[in-house]
């Protein structure tokens, strides 16, 4: 194998490392979509205070579509937030909770 095939396979095995995920796949059904968030309402802590009601929540992520999600530990969770309701009032403005579809 010659030097640029040694850097050629290096290289390539290093990006494949890197696009590994940083955080270990959530529990199935332990994932909620969010829509129609409010940037200039909700915040991350202020979503998390509201959504920790109904358990542990490992992780909340706001997209800059106005959607996101909220991670649970356990599904049974996310079941909770679920048999609460499709819509959700946070800080007097409605979010819709839907099981995040997950594809791993």
């Amino acid at each position: 194998m010659s030097n640029n095939d040694e850097q050629s396979s290096s290289s390539s095995s290093i990006n494949q490392k890197s696009s590994l995920p940083k955080f270990p796949p959530p529990n199935p059904g332990s994932k909620l979509a969010l829509h129609q968030i409010q940037c200039s309402i909700h915040t991350v802590d202020s979503l998390r205070s509201y959504f920790e009601s109904f358990g542990i929540v490992e992780q909340i992520e706001i997209t800059p579509r106005a959607d996101g999600f909220v991670v649970f530990e356990e599904k049974a969770s996310a079941d909770r937030c679920l048999a609460h309701g499709a819509q959700h009032d946070v800080q007097d403005h409605k979010i819709w909770v839907e099981r995040q579809a997950t594809f791993y």
